[in-house]
């Protein structure tokens, strides 16, 4: 399951990044790799129970 994760990161990244950036470093040490990881997470965090406080977004009264 890691592998698949983190093969679905490197994808991720790559899109993000560009694929230059992303083959240049040394994958499993890269800045982008643990960038892209925290997206990834945030994201699973987000759409397993946070998407609906994306809906109540407080308005700010002018």
């Amino acid at each position: 399951m890691l592998r698949c994760l983190d093969g679905l990161e490197e994808q991720v990244a790559t899109a993000l990044f560009g694929r230059r950036l992303v083959s240049t470093a040394d994958w499993h040490d890269s800045a982008f790799r643990y960038q892209t990881h925290r997206l990834v997470r945030d994201g699973l965090k987000m759409v397993e129970r946070g998407h609906r406080q994306l809906l109540r977004a407080r308005r700010r009264r002018s």
